[in-house]
Protein backbone atom coordinates (compact mmCIF):
# COMPACT_ATOMS: atom_id res chain seq x y z
CA UNK A 1 0.00 0.00 0.00
CA UNK A 2 2.84 2.43 0.86
CA UNK A 3 4.20 1.52 -2.58
CA UNK A 4 0.89 2.64 -4.38
CA UNK A 5 0.28 5.83 -2.03
CA UNK A 6 3.81 7.23 -3.61
CA UNK A 7 3.45 5.77 -6.66
CA UNK A 8 -0.69 7.08 -7.60
CA UNK A 9 0.24 10.81 -7.31
CA UNK A 10 3.42 10.65 -9.34
CA UNK A 11 1.28 9.00 -12.02
CA UNK A 12 -1.38 11.50 -11.71
CA UNK A 13 1.24 14.35 -11.51
CA UNK A 14 2.80 12.89 -15.00
CA UNK A 15 -0.54 12.35 -16.59
CA UNK A 16 -1.65 15.86 -15.56
CA UNK A 17 1.49 17.38 -16.57
CA UNK A 18 1.16 16.44 -20.07
CA UNK A 19 -2.74 17.20 -20.47
CA UNK A 20 -1.50 20.31 -19.40
CA UNK A 21 1.25 20.61 -21.89
CA UNK A 22 -0.80 18.93 -24.71
CA UNK A 23 -3.05 21.81 -23.76
CA UNK A 24 -0.81 24.78 -23.97
CA UNK A 25 0.17 23.33 -27.63
CA UNK A 26 -3.22 23.27 -28.32
CA UNK A 27 -4.12 26.45 -27.61
CA UNK A 28 -0.93 27.62 -29.30
CA UNK A 29 -2.03 25.94 -32.63
CA UNK A 30 -5.48 26.99 -32.41
CA UNK A 31 -4.11 30.74 -32.00
CA UNK A 32 -1.97 30.59 -34.92
CA UNK A 33 -4.70 29.01 -37.17
CA UNK A 34 -3.70 25.29 -37.06
CA UNK A 35 -6.54 23.25 -37.14
CA UNK A 36 -7.71 19.41 -36.15
CA UNK A 37 -8.23 17.27 -39.23
CA UNK A 38 -11.19 18.51 -41.35
CA UNK A 39 -13.83 16.02 -42.73
CA UNK A 40 -12.84 14.64 -45.30
CA UNK A 41 -14.08 15.60 -48.65
CA UNK A 42 -15.89 13.76 -51.34
CA UNK A 43 -14.44 10.70 -53.01
CA UNK A 44 -12.17 11.83 -55.91
CA UNK A 45 -9.80 7.94 -55.92
CA UNK A 46 -11.75 5.68 -54.80
CA UNK A 47 -15.26 6.13 -55.54
CA UNK A 48 -18.72 3.61 -55.75
CA UNK A 49 -17.30 1.80 -58.32
CA UNK A 50 -15.05 -0.04 -54.77
CA UNK A 51 -15.72 -1.91 -52.08
CA UNK A 52 -13.41 -2.25 -48.65
CA UNK A 53 -11.31 -5.12 -48.44
CA UNK A 54 -9.56 -5.99 -45.69
CA UNK A 55 -6.49 -7.78 -46.65
CA UNK A 56 -6.49 -6.05 -50.16
CA UNK A 57 -7.11 -2.76 -49.11
CA UNK A 58 -10.21 -2.08 -51.57
CA UNK A 59 -11.87 -4.23 -54.79
CA UNK A 60 -14.23 -3.71 -57.22
CA UNK A 61 -17.70 -3.46 -56.36
CA UNK A 62 -19.93 -5.95 -58.67
CA UNK A 63 -22.78 -4.69 -60.46
CA UNK A 64 -23.50 -2.65 -63.88
CA UNK A 65 -22.12 1.18 -63.11
CA UNK A 66 -23.95 3.40 -66.05
CA UNK A 67 -22.96 7.08 -65.58
CA UNK A 68 -22.04 10.50 -67.39
CA UNK A 69 -18.84 10.40 -69.19
CA UNK A 70 -16.74 12.82 -66.49
CA UNK A 71 -14.91 16.21 -67.20
CA UNK A 72 -17.53 17.70 -69.07
CA UNK A 73 -17.39 14.79 -72.01
CA UNK A 74 -20.35 14.13 -73.92
CA UNK A 75 -22.74 10.84 -73.37
CA UNK A 76 -22.13 8.11 -70.82
CA UNK A 77 -19.95 5.41 -69.90
CA UNK A 78 -20.86 1.46 -68.70
CA UNK A 79 -18.11 0.33 -66.00
CA UNK A 80 -19.80 -3.50 -65.48
CA UNK A 81 -17.57 -5.71 -62.36
CA UNK A 82 -19.01 -9.18 -62.77
CA UNK A 83 -19.62 -11.03 -59.45
CA UNK A 84 -15.03 -12.44 -59.63
CA UNK A 85 -14.26 -8.54 -59.21
CA UNK A 86 -12.71 -8.67 -63.23
CA UNK A 87 -14.16 -5.87 -65.50
CA UNK A 88 -16.42 -7.20 -68.56
CA UNK A 89 -14.45 -7.62 -71.48
CA UNK A 90 -17.49 -8.52 -73.52
CA UNK A 91 -19.24 -12.06 -74.42
CA UNK A 92 -17.20 -15.22 -73.29
CA UNK A 93 -15.75 -17.18 -76.60
CA UNK A 94 -17.62 -20.00 -77.15
CA UNK A 95 -14.36 -21.65 -77.39
CA UNK A 96 -11.69 -21.14 -75.38
CA UNK A 97 -8.22 -22.77 -75.49
CA UNK A 98 -6.51 -20.30 -72.88
CA UNK A 99 -7.15 -17.36 -70.59
CA UNK A 100 -5.35 -14.48 -69.99
CA UNK A 101 -5.44 -13.17 -66.45
CA UNK A 102 -4.91 -9.08 -66.70
CA UNK A 103 -3.54 -7.45 -63.68
CA UNK A 104 -2.76 -3.93 -62.89
CA UNK A 105 -3.84 -0.36 -61.63
CA UNK A 106 -6.68 1.81 -63.29
CA UNK A 107 -4.62 2.23 -66.10
CA UNK A 108 -5.97 -1.41 -66.27
CA UNK A 109 -8.99 -1.17 -65.21
CA UNK A 110 -9.96 1.10 -67.89
CA UNK A 111 -10.65 4.31 -65.37
CA UNK A 112 -13.05 6.93 -67.22
CA UNK A 113 -13.50 4.48 -70.05
CA UNK A 114 -16.49 2.99 -71.40
CA UNK A 115 -16.01 -1.46 -71.11
CA UNK A 116 -15.49 -1.27 -74.38
CA UNK A 117 -12.89 1.24 -74.70
CA UNK A 118 -10.35 -0.70 -72.63
CA UNK A 119 -6.97 -2.53 -74.15
CA UNK A 120 -8.78 -5.84 -71.76
CA UNK A 121 -11.60 -5.71 -73.78
CA UNK A 122 -9.85 -5.49 -77.42
CA UNK A 123 -7.86 -8.14 -76.75
CA UNK A 124 -10.57 -10.20 -76.12
CA UNK A 125 -11.51 -9.51 -79.65
CA UNK A 126 -7.97 -9.50 -80.97
CA UNK A 127 -7.96 -13.03 -79.54
CA UNK A 128 -11.51 -14.78 -80.03
CA UNK A 129 -9.95 -18.32 -78.54
CA UNK A 130 -9.17 -16.99 -75.39
CA UNK A 131 -10.70 -15.75 -72.65
CA UNK A 132 -9.76 -12.31 -71.31
CA UNK A 133 -10.30 -11.65 -67.32
CA UNK A 134 -9.45 -7.79 -66.60
CA UNK A 135 -9.03 -7.87 -62.72
CA UNK A 136 -7.18 -4.33 -62.82
CA UNK A 137 -8.39 -2.03 -59.90
CA UNK A 138 -8.22 1.73 -59.58
CA UNK A 139 -5.20 2.91 -57.34
CA UNK A 140 -3.75 -0.47 -57.19
CA UNK A 141 0.23 -1.14 -57.14
CA UNK A 142 2.38 -4.06 -57.25
CA UNK A 143 1.56 -5.40 -54.08
CA UNK A 144 -2.03 -5.15 -54.64
CA UNK A 145 -1.87 -6.77 -57.90
CA UNK A 146 0.06 -9.50 -56.94
CA UNK A 147 -2.52 -10.06 -53.78
CA UNK A 148 -5.21 -10.02 -56.13
CA UNK A 149 -3.53 -13.04 -58.50
CA UNK A 150 -3.29 -15.14 -55.48
CA UNK A 151 -6.88 -15.40 -55.23
CA UNK A 152 -7.36 -15.41 -58.93
CA UNK A 153 -5.11 -18.81 -58.85
CA UNK A 154 -6.57 -20.14 -56.16
CA UNK A 155 -8.91 -21.50 -58.47
CA UNK A 156 -7.81 -23.87 -61.28
CA UNK A 157 -8.05 -23.43 -64.83
CA UNK A 158 -9.07 -26.26 -67.45
CA UNK A 159 -7.05 -24.73 -70.05
CA UNK A 160 -3.52 -22.65 -70.07
CA UNK A 161 -3.07 -19.61 -68.34
CA UNK A 162 -1.38 -16.29 -69.30
CA UNK A 163 -0.90 -13.76 -66.71
CA UNK A 164 -0.40 -9.81 -68.00
CA UNK A 165 0.96 -7.15 -65.10
CA UNK A 166 -0.08 -3.65 -66.70
CA UNK A 167 3.27 -2.07 -65.23
CA UNK A 168 3.90 1.47 -64.46
CA UNK A 169 6.27 3.24 -62.54
CA UNK A 170 4.54 5.15 -59.96
CA UNK A 171 3.93 1.75 -58.70
CA UNK A 172 7.01 2.26 -56.53
CA UNK A 173 5.79 4.59 -54.32
CA UNK A 174 2.36 2.34 -53.85
CA UNK A 175 4.28 -0.78 -53.32
CA UNK A 176 5.48 0.92 -49.75
CA UNK A 177 2.73 3.56 -49.11
CA UNK A 178 4.18 7.15 -49.80
CA UNK A 179 3.53 9.97 -47.80
CA UNK A 180 2.29 11.87 -50.58
CA UNK A 181 0.20 8.50 -51.71
CA UNK A 182 -1.31 7.59 -48.67
CA UNK A 183 -2.31 10.72 -48.02
CA UNK A 184 -3.93 11.43 -51.67
CA UNK A 185 -5.48 8.09 -50.89
CA UNK A 186 -7.05 9.12 -47.37
CA UNK A 187 -8.38 12.45 -48.95
CA UNK A 188 -9.94 10.53 -51.94
CA UNK A 189 -11.87 8.20 -50.09
CA UNK A 190 -13.69 10.31 -47.07
CA UNK A 191 -10.83 8.43 -44.78
CA UNK A 192 -11.52 5.35 -45.18
CA UNK A 193 -9.01 3.60 -47.67
CA UNK A 194 -5.93 1.68 -45.99
CA UNK A 195 -3.34 0.64 -48.21
CA UNK A 196 -0.94 -2.97 -47.84
CA UNK A 197 2.37 -2.19 -48.47
CA UNK A 198 5.64 -4.14 -48.13
CA UNK A 199 9.58 -3.32 -47.02
CA UNK A 200 12.13 -5.66 -47.69
CA UNK A 201 13.82 -7.71 -44.76
CA UNK A 202 17.69 -8.28 -43.79
CA UNK A 203 18.03 -10.85 -46.31
CA UNK A 204 16.32 -8.69 -49.09
CA UNK A 205 12.67 -10.91 -49.26
CA UNK A 206 9.61 -9.15 -49.20
CA UNK A 207 8.21 -8.45 -46.13
CA UNK A 208 3.96 -8.09 -45.92
CA UNK A 209 2.89 -5.28 -44.08
CA UNK A 210 -0.64 -4.67 -42.85
CA UNK A 211 -2.62 -2.09 -44.12
CA UNK A 212 -2.03 1.55 -43.67
CA UNK A 213 -4.29 4.30 -43.31
CA UNK A 214 -4.16 7.72 -42.44
CA UNK A 215 -6.28 9.94 -39.58
CA UNK A 216 -6.54 6.75 -37.20
CA UNK A 217 -4.46 7.99 -34.71
CA UNK A 218 -7.32 8.45 -31.22
CA UNK A 219 -8.42 12.48 -30.82
CA UNK A 220 -7.23 12.88 -34.39
CA UNK A 221 -9.95 14.81 -35.65
CA UNK A 222 -10.52 16.31 -32.41
CA UNK A 223 -6.74 17.92 -31.60
CA UNK A 224 -4.56 19.79 -33.92
CA UNK A 225 -1.84 18.70 -31.72
CA UNK A 226 -2.42 15.13 -32.62
CA UNK A 227 -2.18 15.71 -36.47
CA UNK A 228 0.78 17.78 -35.91
CA UNK A 229 2.18 14.63 -34.22
CA UNK A 230 1.16 12.45 -36.42
CA UNK A 231 2.52 14.67 -38.58
CA UNK A 232 5.84 14.73 -37.37
CA UNK A 233 5.89 10.84 -37.10
CA UNK A 234 4.94 10.36 -40.49
CA UNK A 235 7.90 12.67 -41.60
CA UNK A 236 10.23 10.72 -39.86
CA UNK A 237 9.01 7.36 -40.90
CA UNK A 238 7.73 7.92 -44.88
CA UNK A 239 11.13 8.21 -46.27
CA UNK A 240 12.64 5.04 -44.58
CA UNK A 241 9.66 3.06 -46.73
CA UNK A 242 9.86 5.46 -50.00
CA UNK A 243 14.11 4.42 -50.53
CA UNK A 244 12.81 1.20 -50.68
CA UNK A 245 10.56 1.92 -53.00
CA UNK A 246 12.30 0.21 -56.62
CA UNK A 247 14.00 -2.40 -54.48
CA UNK A 248 10.45 -3.20 -53.36
CA UNK A 249 8.58 -3.37 -56.73
CA UNK A 250 11.82 -5.85 -58.70
CA UNK A 251 11.28 -8.01 -55.66
CA UNK A 252 7.54 -8.52 -55.68
CA UNK A 253 8.02 -9.04 -59.80
CA UNK A 254 10.04 -11.84 -58.56
CA UNK A 255 7.38 -13.35 -56.82
CA UNK A 256 4.58 -12.70 -59.03
CA UNK A 257 6.37 -14.73 -61.26
CA UNK A 258 7.01 -17.27 -58.84
CA UNK A 259 3.15 -17.43 -57.94
CA UNK A 260 2.27 -17.50 -61.83
CA UNK A 261 4.65 -20.40 -62.15
CA UNK A 262 3.52 -22.33 -58.77
CA UNK A 263 0.15 -22.40 -60.73
CA UNK A 264 1.47 -23.67 -64.45
CA UNK A 265 1.09 -19.64 -65.02
CA UNK A 266 2.88 -17.69 -67.80
CA UNK A 267 3.66 -13.90 -66.25
CA UNK A 268 4.29 -11.34 -68.87
CA UNK A 269 5.21 -7.98 -67.84
CA UNK A 270 3.56 -5.50 -69.74
CA UNK A 271 5.44 -1.49 -69.11
CA UNK A 272 2.57 0.51 -70.09
CA UNK A 273 3.78 4.12 -68.61
CA UNK A 274 7.42 4.35 -68.05
CA UNK A 275 8.69 7.51 -67.89
CA UNK A 276 12.60 7.21 -67.54
CA UNK A 277 15.18 5.42 -69.83
CA UNK A 278 17.39 4.91 -66.72
CA UNK A 279 14.34 3.32 -65.13
CA UNK A 280 13.46 1.03 -68.15
CA UNK A 281 16.78 0.09 -68.04
CA UNK A 282 16.77 -0.77 -64.56
CA UNK A 283 14.11 -3.50 -64.60
CA UNK A 284 15.13 -4.41 -68.09
CA UNK A 285 17.97 -5.71 -66.20
CA UNK A 286 16.49 -7.05 -63.70
CA UNK A 287 14.09 -9.24 -65.64
CA UNK A 288 16.64 -10.67 -67.87
CA UNK A 289 18.95 -11.70 -64.07
CA UNK A 290 15.18 -12.73 -62.61
CA UNK A 291 13.86 -14.83 -65.87
CA UNK A 292 11.09 -12.04 -66.25
CA UNK A 293 9.49 -12.17 -69.12
CA UNK A 294 9.22 -8.18 -69.64
CA UNK A 295 8.06 -6.37 -72.79
CA UNK A 296 7.85 -2.46 -73.53
CA UNK A 297 4.70 -1.29 -74.68
CA UNK A 298 4.95 2.40 -73.56
CA UNK A 299 4.61 5.55 -75.44
CA UNK A 300 6.74 8.76 -76.17
CA UNK A 301 4.18 10.96 -76.52
CA UNK A 302 1.79 9.60 -73.62
CA UNK A 303 4.87 10.22 -71.19
CA UNK A 304 5.07 13.46 -72.53
CA UNK A 305 1.57 13.81 -71.17
CA UNK A 306 0.14 14.57 -75.28
CA UNK A 307 -3.34 15.59 -74.33
CA UNK A 308 -4.18 13.25 -78.08
CA UNK A 309 -3.33 10.13 -75.39
CA UNK A 310 -5.20 11.06 -72.32
CA UNK A 311 -8.37 12.28 -70.39
CA UNK A 312 -8.50 15.62 -68.93
CA UNK A 313 -7.59 13.98 -65.53
CA UNK A 314 -4.39 12.40 -67.19
CA UNK A 315 -5.48 8.73 -67.05
CA UNK A 316 -4.86 7.08 -70.52
CA UNK A 317 -8.07 7.65 -73.05
CA UNK A 318 -9.74 5.26 -75.81
CA UNK A 319 -6.91 5.80 -78.27
CA UNK A 320 -3.99 4.65 -75.48
CA UNK A 321 -6.11 1.53 -75.06
CA UNK A 322 -6.12 1.27 -78.83
CA UNK A 323 -2.56 1.34 -78.77
CA UNK A 324 -1.77 -0.29 -75.84
CA UNK A 325 -3.80 -3.21 -77.30
CA UNK A 326 -2.56 -3.72 -80.49
CA UNK A 327 1.18 -3.56 -78.78
CA UNK A 328 0.55 -6.72 -75.83
CA UNK A 329 -1.51 -8.65 -78.55
CA UNK A 330 1.54 -8.55 -80.80
CA UNK A 331 4.02 -9.51 -78.30
CA UNK A 332 1.17 -12.26 -77.09
CA UNK A 333 0.72 -14.04 -80.14
CA UNK A 334 4.16 -15.76 -80.01
CA UNK A 335 3.39 -17.02 -76.21
CA UNK A 336 -0.16 -17.89 -76.40
CA UNK A 337 0.26 -21.93 -75.89
CA UNK A 338 -1.19 -24.50 -78.07
CA UNK A 339 -4.75 -26.19 -77.38
CA UNK A 340 -3.50 -29.00 -75.21
CA UNK A 341 -0.38 -27.49 -74.50
CA UNK A 342 1.48 -26.66 -71.29
CA UNK A 343 1.57 -23.20 -70.79
CA UNK A 344 5.51 -22.39 -71.98
CA UNK A 345 5.48 -25.01 -74.58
Amino acid sequence: MRVVRRIVPTLLLVVGGAAFAVMLVEAYLRISGSAPALDPPPAVVLSGLHVPDAVLGWRNRPGEHVMRRPWGQPGTLRVTFLPDGSRTTGPAPARVVAEIVVIGCSFTQGWGLDDAETFPWLLQQRLPDTRVRNFGTGAYGTYQSLLRLERVLESPSPVPRLVVYGFADFHEQRNVAAQAWVRTLAAGSGGTARVPYCLLDRDGGVRRMAPLGRGTWPFYRALAAVRLFEDRVEAWDAPLRERQGRPVTQALLAEMERVARGAQARLVVVELAVRSTATKGSYAVYAREQGIDLVDCTSAAFNRMDPRLRLPDMHPNATMNRDWAECIERELRSRMPRAGAPMGE
